[in-house]
């Protein structure tokens, strides 16, 4: 779905047979991912299903408001090594620098064991500090603070099986044992009648337990793989200022995340407390679905950008960037206009009616998170072209007007507040970044042909709005409404994306292969730029 090279680059010379199957690797690992991906979060959200109706509201907020203290902490914990050492442990293995190698691991390892011990000792003077001194509080954050160092540990062996193509490790434990512990412990514990803080030392021991899974599984693939014999203690060489100059750019680029997804949740609990947060945290999985097919395309963005950049064709940079984010816009469109046409059903279907008041957050924080996804890669692009002040300085201003909002629409506002705040957060930080991608890398505006993909979609978001604004007869009747306008606008922009190019199977639904017959000349050439075959997309 990425745009194909022109013409002329078909004459380059073949693949060597190792390129080839690392590639075939990278893809076929990708599919697995973001199936494990799609399990995953029905999993995660069977478990919220079950914490949201088993949970008085005022438990579910602070353990919710615990989770984003924890979140934070994590990122703290990282540092934005989770990024870089395998980025640094893969070149280090291919140019057989294997003393700088484990030197970055025992980096990582060294640094996620320092400051997670920190966090943890700081957990209760920093629960009365952003807690506001809350018994609920107080008594949850000691013990989900032990998920943080847990965490940051997973994601870093995470990273490893990525460095070493072990998708299927990657999958098993991330993907599926991970969640399946954490439904399994707030199942069980809840079902059983427990408090909400067995429930948050079941979920620690979920966490350990996993850590201790990838631990085996890592220990059996450096053996495997070989790389475990590779090690020396009088070769070990720690690479501290390489990994830190690259990973302290990228932690810009995560504080704007981190404010996002967790500073408005401890804004919401020092005004207003535990009711406020969950009902902003309530419908945050919902409207989170509205970045899958971002999840989806993330994976092979950014190497087939870097292999363009690397063969010097940045005449075609623009062009694979606006169809890749048209793709996205497009497949994310169904999510966000189900969302818009029937939140109240949505919500109380799901959560019960104590939470229908959060619909309006639902539509808040889904219009912020899909105009995100539609803007396209971004930040990716920028640190392909190496624009760390780009990434930087972007980051900076999000980072400056979330705070500004959120002090300034919480104390008054609450939840709806902090919606609001993270939504223009966002469409402030995609500006920036497009602002700077402009400035960096000469990517402006969508061509014209992806220009009309956007007239369609955007124009169709704001008729699904302006009727659930009227309102509908019945909420079925706002569903049908979404699912007929979202087969509408696939059909519309099928020829501008070349559906049946991209999808050679698509050609046998007669309307979208009529259309694009209309789009091709009377010799049967293919519009100009359009996919020649499947296997160049």
């Amino acid at each position: 779905m990425t745009r194909p090279l022109p013409d002329a680059v078909s004459d380059a010379p073949e693949a060597s047979d190792a390129s080839a199957s690392g590639q075939r690797k990278t893809v076929g690992g990708s599919t697995l991912l973001f199936g494990g991906r799609l399990l995953s979060l029905g999993t995660n959200f069977v478990t919220q299903v079950i914490l949201v109706r088993a949970l008085t509201s005022g438990d579910f907020g602070a353990f919710a408001y615990c989770l984003s203290v924890v979140l934070a902490a994590e990122a703290a914990i990282h540092l934005g090594l989770d990024r870089a050492v395998p980025r640094f442990v893969a070149k280090f293995d291919e140019e057989g620098r294997y003393g700088e190698l484990f030197g970055a691991l025992l980096v990582q390892l060294v640094t996620i064991v320092c400051l997670g011990s920190a966090v943890v000792l700081l957990a209760v003077p920093a629960g009365r500090l952003v807690g506001g001194g809350r018994p609920e509080v107080l008594g949850l954050l000691p013990i989900l603070v032990a998920l943080a160092p847990l965490q940051a540990a997973d994601d870093a062996m995470a990273g490893l099986f990525a460095v070493m193509a072990n998708a299927k490790a990657i999958f098993v434990r991330k993907y599926l044992v991970g969640p399946l512990l954490r439904l399994a412990a707030a199942a069980g514990i809840l079902l059983a009648g427990g408090t909400v803080n067995q429930l948050a030392v079941g979920y620690v021991v979920a966490a350990f337990l996993g850590v201790l899974l990838y631990v085996g599984m890592l220990v059996s693939t450096l053996r495997s793989t070989g790389l475990a014999a590779r090690y020396r203690r009088s070769e070990l060489s720690f690479p501290v200022r390489t990994l830190f100059g690259f990973s302290l750019p990228l932690l810009s680029a995560d504080l704007v995340l981190l404010l996002v997804n967790s500073v408005d949740a401890i804004a919401v609990m020092h005004f207003h407390g535990p009711d406020e947060v969950a009902a902003l945290r309530v419908v945050g999985p919902l409207a989170a679905m509205t970045l899958v097919a971002t999840q989806a395309f993330t994976p092979l963005f950014t190497p087939h950008l870097s292999r363009v950049l690397a063969r010097g064709e940045r005449d075609v940079t623009a062009w694979h960037y606006w169809e890749t984010a048209a793709w996205v816009a497009t497949l994310s469109f169904p999510v966000v206009a189900v969302i818009v046409s029937a939140p109240t059903f949505i919500v109380s279907t799901i959560y019960g009616d104590r939470y229908s008041d959060s619909a309006v957050l639902l539509v808040i924080l889904a219009l912020g998170l899909y105009l995100q996804a539609a803007t396209g890669f971004n930040g990716l692009t920028l640190q392909v072209f190496g624009r760390w002040k780009g990434v930087v300085t972007a980051a900076a201003i999000a980072a400056v007007l979330d705070i500004v909002l959120l002090l300034t629409l919480v104390p008054s506002h609450g939840a709806l507040g902090a919606a609001v705040a993270s939504s223009l957060t966002l469409v402030g930080y995609n500006v920036a970044k497009q602002v700077m991608l402009a400035r960096g890398t000469g990517i402006t505006v969508p061509p014209r042909r992806y220009a009309g993909v956007y007239f369609w979609l955007f124009g169709a978001l704001a008729a699904l709005l302006a009727a659930n604004t009227v309102g509908y007869p019945s909420s079925w009747v706002g569903l049908v409404a979404a699912a007929g306008v979202s087969l509408f606008i696939f059909v519309a922009v099928s020829g501008r994306l070349d559906v049946v190019g991209t999808f050679p199977a698509a050609a046998r639904v007669p309307l979208l292969k009529a259309r694009r017959r209309a789009r091709q000349d009377p010799s049967g050439a293919k519009p100009p730029g359009e996919h020649v075959s499947s296997e160049e997309s």
